[in-house]
């Protein structure tokens, strides 16, 4: 029983010492800015707001359980609602959820509120927005950060509503909502994206197909396991280590799937140990904050020479020295999950070495010899299942 004891104490100083957040941000994409006097809303005293751009939508399924947003003049706050929409098959928008009026628990400034009734059965893809009652304006709005908002006077119906044909600006209101840690956090390139029939919530792109990328296979393969997906089309490995302690390392997810490498080597530009290093980086970053990292070896790629220099037997020659050299950095990071997809979604070039995986199954392809099709992401997460 002693020592029970002091594994039990062990336990409660070391999550003193390294406290892990019971919550994660799920959107948008976008800080709250850095706030001045109040100018939003114009004109409207009783009006009802969405933010629609693709990077301002929620990027997990769950129960929003927190909001945070800044409000620069409360003297002018009557009403404040925040509300959930979904956007139905006919191309209308249904209100999933609003809130009571939180107008009393608001002040100036920085406002984190516990929704004493959190919005359940949120689903990745939803939108988020909120009505408001002023007597001038009461929030403050960054005229320079790009987004889209439509907006209607007085209350928008909760049914079908065509918000798309309603008067709009170019701007974003930031009210960030929060939900329990994802699962799993899945950082990579357009890959991870869910490219060409999906882009993910944290590009600009408005091209979805949730249920075609690898994350949503995988969780219909894990019986719901939540995640969160940011990739992000055509960046390198050296862009993905630059944003992992914001997009994954703050999220507090249990593992990060880490994905990359395949643009860095059609560039041209980096030796296979300059991009192992930045991938070593990530998988280090992820180990010391206790995030169990799965590393996805670089997958299949087509040749698409000679109209275009990537995909070469030269490329996947240091596809293949990146991938030995991640299987090597794996050992030294325990507990870490090396997930090789090659015989799932690849076939032998004839080309290429003997046994070579290098190009894309023609099943499996997206139609460009580098992006996969909804068959292929799901090999894909069937092999990051059985990895685990």
């Amino acid at each position: 029983m002693k020592y029970k004891n002091i594994a039990f104490i062990i336990i409660i100083l070391s999550l003193w010492i390294n406290p892990v957040n019971a919550d994660s941000k799920v959107a948008p994409y976008a800080d709250i800015p850095t706030q001045h006097s109040a100018n939003w809303p114009e004109n409207y005293t009783d009006a009802e707001f969405i933010q629609v751009n693709n990077n301002d939508r929620i990027r997990q399924n769950g129960d929003i359980s927190k909001i945070k947003f800044d409000v620069a003049n409360t003297s002018n706050l009557m009403e404040f609602y925040f509300t959930i929409w979904r956007k139905n098959d006919n191309g209308g928008y249904d209100r999933i959820a609003i809130t009571d009026n939180l107008n009393g628990d608001i002040s100036d400034g920085i406002n984190e509120i516990e929704l004493s009734v959190p919005i359940s059965g949120v689903q990745e893809g939803d939108y988020y927005g909120y009505r408001i009652k002023t007597s001038g304006p009461a929030l403050y709005i960054d005229t320079s950060e790009v987004r889209l908002t439509y907006f209607v006077n007085n209350s928008a119906s909760s049914i079908n509503f065509d918000w798309e044909s309603k008067e709009w600006r170019p701007y974003i209101f930031v009210i960030e909502s929060f939900m329990n840690n994802p699962y799993m956090v899945f950082i990579g390139d357009s890959i991870i994206s869910g490219n060409v029939a999906h882009y993910s919530f944290i590009e600009n792109t408005d091209v979805n197909d949730i249920p075609s990328t690898i994350e949503n296979h995988w969780s219909g393969k894990t019986s719901g396991m939540t995640y969160q997906n940011m990739g992000h089309g055509g960046q390198r490995t050296s862009d993905l280590d630059a944003r992992f302690n914001s997009d994954v390392v703050e999220l507090s997810s249990e593992f990060v799937l880490i994905e990359g490498g395949v643009n860095d080597v059609n560039c041209h530009r980096f030796t296979a140990d300059e991009i192992s290093n930045d991938l070593e980086s990530m998988i280090q970053k992820a180990y010391s904050n206790k995030i169990t990292p799965v590393i996805m070896l670089i997958l299949p790629e087509n040749d698409h020479s000679p109209e275009q220099d990537y995909g070469t037997d030269e490329d996947l020659a240091k596809i293949d020295e990146i991938n030995n050299n991640l299987i090597e950095i794996a050992a030294r990071y325990t507990p870490s999950i090396v997930v090789d997809a090659r015989s799932y979604v690849g076939v032998e070039r004839s080309s290429g070495p003997d046994g070579n995986l290098w190009d894309i199954n023609p099943d499996y392809n997206s139609g460009d010899g580098i992006h996969f099709n909804s068959a292929g992401n799901e090999r894909i997460a069937q092999a990051i299942k059985d990895s685990f």
